[in-house]
């Protein structure tokens, strides 16, 4: 999907917030929200592909004005519940 004209780290924190942590056991989940600072904290590490983060699925690619979601077939929405798909949720930043 094109994500021109939206921040990059807006996108990664939006993606992350509507998941939901995938055990409670797993080291390193953090049941708090991310923001844009910690998203871009991630980007600017140079971490293109987010496969978990903190606890969470993603499975998500951010290179340049792209973002894959369907890569391995491990889908963003496979892993997060069919009614999350990334379009969706990165369609609702414009409002």
């Amino acid at each position: 999907m094109n994500i021109q004209g939206y921040e990059k780290a807006e996108v990664l924190a939006a993606l992350f917030n509507a998941t939901e942590p995938e055990d409670s056991r797993v080291a390193g989940e953090d049941p708090k929200q991310m923001t844009k600072e910690e998203a871009r904290s991630l980007l600017e590490s140079g971490q293109t592909y987010f496969e978990m983060v903190r606890g969470r699925v993603l499975k998500v690619l951010i290179l340049g004005n792209e973002v894959e979601t369907c890569l391995f077939n491990n889908h963003y929405h496979r892993w997060n519940g069919k009614s999350l798909v990334a379009e969706k949720i990165i369609e609702s930043l414009r409002r």
